[in-house]
């Protein structure tokens, strides 16, 4: 878990943004599967994206968890 957090903090994580940055994949290829056009990011993935964002919706209800979504994921982390 602290690996986790401290890949999302630097931004790390091997989102398609980054594997593009990184040249291991196309410019076509940056797009969210769950949120066609949209480039992938960590802060995409956790806050924006509608078919991710459904997920963490209901992880958050079935924890009881009550959360004020933010711009950016390090900063929700944080």
């Amino acid at each position: 878990m602290v690996l986790f957090a401290w890949r999302l903090f630097r931004d790390r994580l091997p989102t398609k943004k980054n594997l593009y940055h990184r040249h291991v994949i196309d410019i076509e290829a940056r797009s969210c599967v769950g949120d066609y056009g949209e480039v992938e990011t960590s802060s995409h993935l956790f806050l924006h994206c509608n078919l991710f964002g459904f997920v963490w919706n209901l992880i958050n209800r079935w924890l009881g968890v009550s959360l004020v979504m933010l711009f950016d994921a390090p900063t929700l982390f944080n």
